[in-house]
């Protein structure tokens, strides 16, 4: 009988240090899970650790949603006290680089932003760069080429080869305009030189505004011509060497 009795305890003492290893079991694994639901910057900024973030921007430049979300993450992150952009891009979009710019600006209102120019950074990579405070580059990076261009090839010539006539119906004379299928009438020409000229107002207004410099003042500048980073320096088209 106490045998039996001592089974019975043992049996009930087992069972409540089960429930207990249990109930601990959930509360780790439910602790575990808000721990990787809650953000990686706000567990940062309660540790007390703070960053420099460090992007890249390489390649043809075009407006990417994913970027620009990361950079509106950084410009709202506590724990980032400041940002190195890295350039490294022959150019791309004229709406990409305009995105960037305003982006960097951005995170500019609430810290530090400093780029850093790599082999290339013409065109709106240089728009890159001018949405930060500060500009280092190589003595032997090329830099510049500021305007913008619109390219597109005409192939009627090979079409007439292959025997090979595009029709078309539109709504108006300049829809589609400029087209590869046709050679560019002078009506086509006035306007899409327009735009061209427009986008060239705003991008050198940039330069003028961000480098505190005169369009005039620089040598080939208007022309798009591109420097390296020791002509851009003396050209105050960037801060430093390095």
């Amino acid at each position: 009988m106490t045998l039996e009795t001592e089974t019975v305890i043992d049996r009930r003492r087992m069972r409540r240090h089960i429930t207990f290893w249990r109930a601990a079991a959930i509360v780790g694994l439910a602790l575990a899970f808000a721990g990787i639901a809650f953000r990686s910057d706000k567990m940062a900024s309660i540790a007390g650790i703070h960053e420099i973030a460090r992007i890249t921007i390489e390649g043809t430049i075009t407006e990417s949603r994913d970027q620009l979300k990361m950079l509106k993450k950084i410009a709202d992150s506590d724990h980032v006290d400041g940002v190195l952009v890295f350039v490294n891009s022959p150019g791309g979009t004229t709406t990409g680089g305009e995105a960037l710019y305003e982006a960097l600006r951005n995170i500019a209102k609430k810290k530090p932003v400093v780029a850093q120019f790599g082999t290339l950074a013409a065109s709106a990579g240089y728009i890159v760069g001018l949405g930060t405070d500060h500009i280092v580059a190589r003595g032997n990076t090329i830099t510049g080429s500021v305007g913008v261009i619109m390219q597109w090839p005409e192939v009627t010539g090979l079409l007439d080869k292959l025997g090979v006539k595009m029709n078309e119906i539109k709504s108006g004379s300049l829809k589609a305009a400029p087209n590869p299928f046709q050679p560019m009438d002078e009506a086509a020409r006035k306007v899409t030189q327009s735009m061209i000229d427009e986008g060239f107002k705003w991008f050198i207004s940039l330069v003028e505004e961000r480098r505190n410099i005169r369009i005039a003042d620089v040598p080939g500048l208007v022309s798009g011509r591109i420097f390296s980073g020791r002509e851009a320096l003396s050209m105050k088209l960037v801060d430093e060497i390095g």
